[in-house]
């Protein structure tokens, strides 16, 4: 009987030995994984930012050209002006946007003119961060033609 009780002390005392060798295995596998736990993070967020901004852009060039045809805006400095105050709303973040100069161009030998605008942003300023952590154009850019009377 003392043989049983000396068996059962010993398992007792090797399981409480491995769990001291543990202790340090939980820190060392946190270490391991939290570093990729935040990429995925962060990637999600630069991603986020990239398509907020982008949506950003598209609404600025769309709601200029449409206030531009129906006769709101009628030189290139309102055109310009107006789509930096659109995308200053859509994507306060951004700080520098490139407008191309608005082409107003006559169509035809008819009065119909025709509303060429081009937005362009960086993509590190599109996200708020200078690190990619994922896959992006250097610049993103939106081109909207409109045809006003």
């Amino acid at each position: 009987m003392s043989l049983f009780k000396r068996s059962r002390a010993a398992a007792h005392r090797s399981a409480g030995a491995l769990a001291r060798e543990d202790k340090g295995t939980v820190l060392v596998e946190f270490l391991i994984v939290m570093p990729i736990l935040l990429m995925l993070l962060f990637g999600a967020i630069q991603y986020g930012m990239l398509f907020i901004t982008y949506n950003g852009m598209l609404s600025a060039v769309r709601e200029t050209s449409r206030q531009w045809s129906v006769g709101t805006l009628t030189t290139e400095a309102q055109v310009t002006a107006a789509t930096r105050e659109y995308l200053r709303r859509a994507a306060p973040w951004v700080q520098t946007a490139a407008v191309s100069t608005p082409v107003i161009s006559t169509v035809g030998a008819t009065t119909t003119k025709q509303l060429s605008l081009t937005l362009s942003v960086p993509s590190f300023q599109a996200t708020g961060m200078n690190i990619a952590l994922v896959p992006a154009p250097r610049t993103l850019a939106v081109r909207a033609v409109m045809t006003g009377e």
